[in-house]
């Protein structure tokens, strides 16, 4: 176990990612002082953090609210993005096993990954940083499922207008009778009793009916004009009143209506009705009545508007057979009517309406922009304990005696410096041999010279294919839960008729309500899918992007980029993907969360329209009364969201098909066939001899095995090559069964001494490939062949590219 020294630091200055781990510190502190802040100043202005606090408003119908409410909700991700970002920064730190957490795991017959997240890692790094790595992934998850919901737009939306008949000149100081020409009274009309009561309030000019007919009379000429196909939308398709309230439909009737020439009435009939309406002189009123229309569940998941003025309303335009929607005629329908006793007989063409258009009187209907305190608190919260756990991890591991291998270059030079005896002679097996020989217990691990034979292979067999499923599984589903989301959308009506890019104007929600948190959940549960997306896709990016950074060592000498550089190395500031690749794929995760956030999203509504929906549900505290709370989708962005996954999931297979060099070994991430390509031979030119290193004669791999106490045999016989996965122990090669675990050694020395041996060689420009060995080393395996050794050398080494058919070891 790592033994920790945080009384002093190692280095005297900061290089590599332990200055990025400064820099993300710096973010996030000041992603907490911001957070901080705005809490403090909504408190304050909110007198509490229990109710929403309304920051903003404006105009429903193109306003500036929709605007404001995307641009709020970019921000929200991108400081998301940098906070999470910075964690997931700390928590691959955290992640990567130092050399002694290796050494460890090679004794046991295990291997570490190298360069990319792991839960492999998790078992076997130390309790620190297995607790901090659990606290950063904890402290993440409500910030994915909060964050997006904490500032949220409040929709309103009217349910109860005015629909009134009339022609044109009721406008303009024309004659009129509140009973109007249609003499069908508001409300249900086959009772009698009804009829006999609803009249005396027409009678009344102090009454709400006739002061509304009046008030429409007077101002209705200052009211919008609409288009018929507007007229159409808002008040037939209807979606809620968000722009215009009262309706009034004017008809081509100069003359207006008289009574006389559109009713046969008896006496007993015209009796009453002479008390209302004049039989001779012109009603330029035709008809009136309050309505309300509202939202409704038809069928699980699905959404419609009700609206009990509907079939006083002009029917729907065909525009495939009237193409002149400026004239739009229909009849009034008035078959419902069953009172024989106050209705007669009409004449013919009496209810033809010709040549309508609306006028809609303006609805001042403000839209809001709210803020939960209680959400952001808790986002609040999460930051300050990253921010915290993100300071203590960087003055921890940069104190520390064993530093953490963060990337494959930092893990190349550890193996060099310090060669690992575990995997001595076991140059030739990459990690798909490791995968397949440690994960089976009666396998064993053949030491000892094998043929080499390259193939050209394409980069996709760097990733195992367990990596490859499981990727491509979190992207199907991710693709699937798009279409699913798609496919409730298309279940609850929508369609793509008007609306902006981001939503639509026929919203499709999952089900008849929700309470607000429910709400918030179910809105950002996705976040974490698409947060597992994006975090497999880098690391799949990952280990592909290792396989190149491998390959240069095989192709040119090059320096190591390594945490604390010395020599010719130079340092890291990144992990693992260079700026050239991280940034992008930054900018990528915060426009997948914007997008997905606007894809599937909060809804809350206030007016009365979606009242029905949350008819008996317990009304929220901290929003106010008669509020609605749903989840909506944007077909449109569900759209986007699809085809951008879609198109990123296809990447990394293009990626995939380039081909490797022919003799590169396929070391991927894997800590144990990384260390068995590492071993450098004593005789290359960037060694220092000393009078205290031990002679090659001395420290033969046979002496490392038998000092190290390993359960190490000798078998005699030819050699095989490794080609298949069940390989056998072949007679005088060197079998390497599990240890149980390291023994104390005389060793110990020597190995200090080879640090101090291929220092030097570690600091220089270095390549891979086969390195010249003392000639005694060969001879260690009796063989009549020449054996070679693959490792690393300087540019004075001559190394040379693997040679087909020949033994290495």
């Amino acid at each position: 176990m790592e033994s920790l020294n945080i009384s002093r630091s190692r280095q005297g200055k900061t290089t590599g990612w332990k200055k990025a781990a400064k820099i993300n510190c710096i973010i996030l502190v000041c992603m907490s002082i911001t957070l901080i802040s705005s809490l403090i100043v909504a408190i304050v202005f909110n007198g509490g953090f229990r109710k929403a606090l309304v920051f903003y408003d404006g105009s429903c119908d193109g306003g500036t609210v929709s605007q404001v409410n995307t641009a709020l909700h970019l921000l929200i991700n991108i400081a998301s993005t940098l906070i999470l970002a910075s964690s997931n920064f700390f928590m691959q730190v955290l992640n990567s096993p130092s050399r002694e957490e290796i050494n460890v795991a090679h004794f046991k017959g295990s291997w570490l990954e190298i360069g990319v997240p792991s839960l492999r890692n998790i078992t076997h790094i130390s309790k620190f940083k297995k607790w901090c790595w659990i606290l950063l992934l904890l402290s993440s998850i409500p910030i994915h499922l909060l964050f997006n919901s904490a500032v949220f737009e409040m929709d309103h939306r009217e349910s109860t207008f005015s629909l009134t008949i009339a022609s044109e000149a009721f406008t303009n100081g024309g004659s009129y009778y509140p009973v109007g020409a249609s003499l069908l009274l508001p409300g249900d009309n086959s009772s009698n009793v009804y009829v006999d009561q609803s009249l005396k309030q027409y009678s009344n000019e102090t009454s709400d009916i006739v002061q509304n007919i009046s008030a429409i009379a007077r101002n209705a000429h200052e009211w919008e004009r609409l288009h018929t196909i507007d007229c159409q939308q808002e008040y037939l398709k209807c979606s809620g009143l968000r722009s215009h309230r009262n309706l009034l439909v004017i008809t081509d009737k100069a003359g207006g209506w008289i009574r006389d020439r559109m009713w046969q009435l008896n006496d007993e009939q015209t009796e009453l009705w002479d008390r209302y309406v004049s039989p001779d002189e012109p009603n330029h009123l035709f008809f009136h009545d309050r309505c309300h229309m509202s939202a409704t569940k038809t069928s699980p998941g699905s959404i419609s508007c009700s609206n009990n003025c509907r079939e006083h309303l002009p029917p729907e335009i065909d525009l495939d057979v009237l193409v002149d929607v400026s004239n739009w005629s229909y009849t009034f329908d008035h078959s419902f009517l069953s009172s024989d006793t106050y209705y007669g007989s009409l004449e013919p063409g009496a209810l033809n309406l010709s040549n309508v258009y609306c006028l809609a009187e303006p609805l001042d209907g403000r839209c809001h922009i709210a803020l939960l305190p209680t959400l952001l608190m808790g986002v609040t919260l999460c930051a300050i304990i990253k921010t915290c756990t993100a300071v203590v991890i960087t003055r921890t591991l940069s104190r520390q005696n064993q530093t953490s291998l963060v990337t494959l270059r930092d893990a190349i030079a550890s193996f060099l410096e310090e060669s690992d005896p575990a995997t001595a002679g076991l140059c030739t097996l990459g990690q798909n041999d490791i995968r397949r020989l440690l994960s089976n217990k009666d396998k064993l691990i053949i030491s000892g010279p094998r043929q080499w034979l390259p193939a050209r292979k394409p980069r996709a067999v760097v990733v195992p294919v367990s990596e490859w499923l499981t990727s491509y599984s979190i992207f199907a589903l991710s693709i699937a839960a798009c279409a699913i989301c798609l496919g409730m959308a298309h279940l609850s009506g929508a369609h793509f008729v008007g609306g902006s890019f981001l939503q639509s104007d026929e919203n499709p929600f999952l089900s008849d309500s929700f309470t607000l948190l429910g709400g918030i959940m179910i809105t950002n549960s996705p976040q974490l899918l698409l947060s597992l997306y994006y975090l497999t896709y880098n690391n799949l990016f990952t280990r592909l992007q290792m396989a190149r950074e491998w390959a240069y060592f095989l192709e040119q000498y090059r320096p190591l980029r390594v945490t604390d550089p010395k020599g010719e190395q130079y340092a890291t500031y990144w992990l693992q993907l260079p700026y050239k690749y991280s940034i992008p794929l930054i900018i990528i995760s915060i426009g997948l969360h914007w997008l997905l956030s606007n894809a599937v999203y909060l809804f809350v509504s206030i007016g009365g329209y979606y009242e029905e929906l949350t008819r008996g549900a317990q009304p929220d505290p901290s929003l106010p009364p008669n509020t609605t709370v749903n989840v909506g989708f944007s077909v449109y962005a569900l759209w986007t969201m699809m085809v951008v996954l879609g198109v990123l999931t296809v990447f990394p297979i293009h990626l995939s098909l380039e081909t490797l060099p022919l003799n590169m070994l396929n070391v991927g991430s894997n800590s144990f066939a990384l260390s068995a390509a590492c071993h450098a031979s004593r005789l290359s030119n960037a060694t220092k001899p000393s009078r205290s290193i031990s002679t090659p004669k001395q420290i033969s791999s046979k002496h490392i095995f038998s000092s190290l106490k390993l359960p190490f045999r000798s078998i005699n016989g030819p050699y095989r090559p490794i080609r298949e996965a069940s390989l056998e122990a072949d007679s005088n090669s060197v079998a390497l069964q599990r240890p149980q675990a390291p023994s104390p050694s005389p060793l110990l020395n020597d190995q200090v001494q080879e640090e101090t041996l291929f220092r030097n060689l570690v600091r220089s420009k270095i390549r891979w490939g086969v390195v010249r060995m003392h000639p005694e080393w060969c001879a260690e395996f009796g063989h009549e062949s020449v054996v070679g050794h693959f490792g690393f050398g300087v540019q004075e080494d001559n190394v040379q590219s693997p040679v087909p058919g020949r033994l290495y070891a």
